[in-house]
């Protein structure tokens, strides 16, 4: 696919639907796949591009949570990304990350702060299809 290529529009072809809407909740921005577009050749530019995901929760040494919601339509997870800039520093950000996606190819995202797991919760499943012809 175009993510070892480093092949941006190929990776958006095969991932996005061209109906993608995306909100930043920290923000208020709301955007699409054009967007994205523009914001991950941003990202690409950089060096050492790491995105990973993080574990928001432990019980001891035998539970670890890492995805608060996951269903066949999609998921929160807590994600860390990561890159050294052009220009010199770094850069890392780490939020909750919504995802829904329907006949493979993700069509709603929302981002949301670590604080706010209640919020994206109730969110997912307000979003989330709740019968079979949406799989």
């Amino acid at each position: 696919m175009g993510f070892e290529a480093r092949d941006l529009d190929a990776l958006v072809a095969a991932a996005i639907s061209g109906q993608l809407e995306v909100i930043h909740h920290p923000t208020g921005a709301t955007y699409g796949a054009p967007e994205v577009l523009i914001m991950y050749r941003g990202l690409w530019r950089g060096r050492n591009i790491k995105v990973t995901q993080e574990v928001l929760a432990t019980l001891d040494d035998s539970l670890a949570l890492l995805w608060p919601a996951f269903d066949r339509h999609g998921a929160i997870t807590v994600l860390r990304r990561g890159r050294l800039l052009p220009e010199g520093g770094a850069f890392e950000s780490v939020y909750l990350f919504l995802a829904l996606a329907a006949r493979g190819r993700l069509h709603h995202l929302e981002f949301f702060e670590i604080a706010d797991l209640d919020t994206a919760l109730a969110r997912f499943e307000e979003l989330r299809p709740h019968s079979e012809e949406h799989a």
